[in-house]
């Protein structure tokens, strides 16, 4: 597991918790996800042979929790947009992360390949 905190000039935007199986990590060049050879995970997972071929997240829109009000510093009344994203190779799950993002400072884009 680990746990993240994203700023923008200072500022706190994002949290993140994100878990990996120790049974594909442990002993690799990819056991600490902050300390490889590699950066990001689908680079990280390639390292070690697994190919990430699908993502997936679920996003939803709610009330912060109270320690989430003081870690994001969020001002009354603002929601966060919570995020769980999956990665996988075939229908293993190889990461997933919870991502807690203050509504107010977020922008979600996304760009999908159409086949």
């Amino acid at each position: 597991m680990t746990r993240y905190l994203y700023r923008y000039d200072g500022t706190p935007i994002q949290t993140a918790t994100s878990w990996e199986p120790a049974a594909l990590t442990v002993g690799t060049p990819i056991e600490l996800p902050e300390e490889g050879a590699a950066i990001g995970v689908v680079a990280r997972f390639d390292l070690i042979g697994q190919r990430i071929d699908s993502v997936e997240e679920e996003i939803v829109a709610r009330p912060p929790m109270a320690d989430e009000v003081k870690v994001l510093e969020l001002p009354p009344g603002v929601s966060v947009l919570a995020m769980k994203r999956t990665y996988r190779v075939g229908d293993k799950p190889v990461e997933t992360a919870d991502i807690i993002m203050a509504g107010h400072r977020s922008i979600l884009c996304y760009r999908l390949a159409v086949t």
